[in-house]
């Protein structure tokens, strides 16, 4: 795992590095203003960078999650609401609609998207204007 890590931010730190200032010469004139004739490339660069920083904290923050911690801990409806339900003299009985058997929560959500989608599909121009053209 060490040598991994080493590897990885060896990479990191060889794309984060910066190149040695160029010469004159070797700026474009573009209008009224001056660019690097190397700017397409740092766009690249920094999308590179980007995706291996991203990639790197996905790996990295797998061996660290609580998956097999989050069992021993009981949620807030047995340690909080039931208690409260016992001493108010009402027992837990079973809800009206019962989403932890089978993918009802899942279709419910399914449908939830797709209203949503062609609400947004429809109300598209009201949403995002279209960009006006300075005269």
């Amino acid at each position: 795992m060490k040598k991994a890590i080493l590897i990885l931010t060896g990479s990191i730190f060889g794309l984060l590095r910066r190149d040695p200032p160029r010469a004159s010469a070797n700026v474009r004139r573009t209008g009224e203003t001056e660019t690097p004739a190397d700017a397409p490339d740092r766009g690249r660069r920094m999308k590179k960078t980007t995706l291996i920083l991203l990639f790197a904290g996905v790996l990295l923050s797998g061996p660290m999650s609580t998956s097999g911690q989050a069992a021993s801990w009981s949620g807030v409806d047995k340690t909080v609401i039931e208690k409260f339900a016992e001493k108010a003299g009402r027992s837990a009985r079973e809800p009206f609609i019962n989403t932890d058997q089978g993918d009802l929560i899942l279709f419910v959500f399914l449908l939830a998207g797709v209203v949503g989608g062609f609400a947004a599909g429809y109300w598209f121009r009201v949403l995002f204007p279209p960009r006006r053209k300075d005269v």
